[in-house]
């Protein structure tokens, strides 16, 4: 089977779809700066409502390849028995692991105090 060309415009939405996200992570850090004025906040949530596309265009762009890739010999069945494979069942062995190796892992809930 021939290997299909590739899309070369795909690399700029995955580019553009990663800088909102790195986007929206930023402005969720300095959102919660003390210094941050109601200008700033303003400013910050216009840029956040601008940078909500970037979900969208990846699964988007996650559609689009894989119809491009498969067309109509994706079979579905096949399809998440991989994906199960790739990514749940070393993704659940990991996650024993590291909850087996540092329990105490996360929030210490306990020592948390009010922010008043």
């Amino acid at each position: 089977m021939p290997r299909k060309e590739r899309i070369t415009e795909i690399e700029s939405l995955r580019g553009i779809a990663f800088g909102a996200v790195v986007l929206q992570h930023s402005i969720a850090h300095y959102s919660l700066v003390p210094e941050t004025r109601l200008e700033d906040g303003v400013l910050l949530a216009i840029l956040l409502m601008l940078s909500k596309f970037a979900v969208p265009l990846f699964i988007f762009i996650t559609g689009m390849v894989l119809f491009y890739n498969t067309g109509d010999k994706l079979h579905y069945g096949q399809f998440m028995r991989k994906r199960v494979n790739d990514v749940i069942v070393p993704y659940l062995i990991w996650s024993l692991i590291y909850f087996t190796l540092a329990p105490r892992a996360g929030p210490d809930l306990d020592g948390m105090t009010s922010r008043t």
